[in-house]
């Protein structure tokens, strides 16, 4: 039980520790936002005068990097017309990416606001997207977010070693384990819970009559 636990939380890591990979100038801030099957898995890197969309690489398609000139205005980020992306080949172009396309749809189609120093939405669907060092804050480094009986901790952080975690998963008839996607972790937890949370919880005695 132990094995395929370390092994679980090993993958979980390794998947967040690839958000954490980008380089970062002084001049750019990195934007994350919750992962969901309707919308690929990326990143928005925002310089003074242009956004740039990044969807890594996936099976059959290579990564995405569209830069766009933006207006800012008050707390509103307008995207203009797509410049021409210069690493793009004619492979690319050929390829129909309809994952890829709708997104930046959506980013055509909408706005961004400034809500706080940390965090953007892009309306009209008010998706949030957090700083990501600002997360790094929050989670630390490497770090899953789980809930037990509601109270937030990270893995591995806040247990003294995996057999506390173990305990958790070891104790089915006891323990009720839920996993919450990015999307359901933010509107519960908030920022925190934004790549995800495991709840643990105590499950509730039936009194027999």
């Amino acid at each position: 039980m132990l094995s395929k636990l370390f092994v679980y939380i090993t993958c979980l890591i390794c998947a967040i520790g690839y958000t954490q990979s980008v380089i970062r100038t002084q001049d750019t801030v990195t934007y994350v936002t919750y992962h969901t099957d309707e919308v690929l898995f990326h990143e928005i890197r925002l310089l003074s005068e242009e956004l740039c969309l990044f969807v890594p690489p996936r099976p059959l398609f290579n990564s995405i990097n569209s830069c766009y000139k933006v207006r800012i205005a008050n707390d509103t980020i307008a995207v203009e017309l797509p410049k021409k992306n210069a690493s793009e080949s004619a492979e690319d172009i050929i390829q129909v990416d309809k994952d890829a396309d709708g997104l930046i749809q959506r980013f055509m189609d909408g706005k961004f606001r400034m809500i706080s120093k940390n965090e953007i939405r892009l309306s009209p669907t008010n998706r949030p997207y957090f700083d990501i060092s600002y997360l790094d804050s929050l989670i630390g480094k490497n770090q899953r977010v789980c809930a037990v009986q509601g109270e937030i901790k990270r893995i591995p952080a806040d247990f003294n070693d995996f057999s506390e975690i173990e305990n958790l998963y070891d104790k089915p008839k006891k323990i009720k384990i839920k996993k919450l996607d990015g999307k359901e972790g933010y509107e519960k937890y908030g920022a925190i819970g934004i790549r995800g949370v495991i709840e643990f919880y105590e499950k509730k005695k039936c009194n027999k009559k």
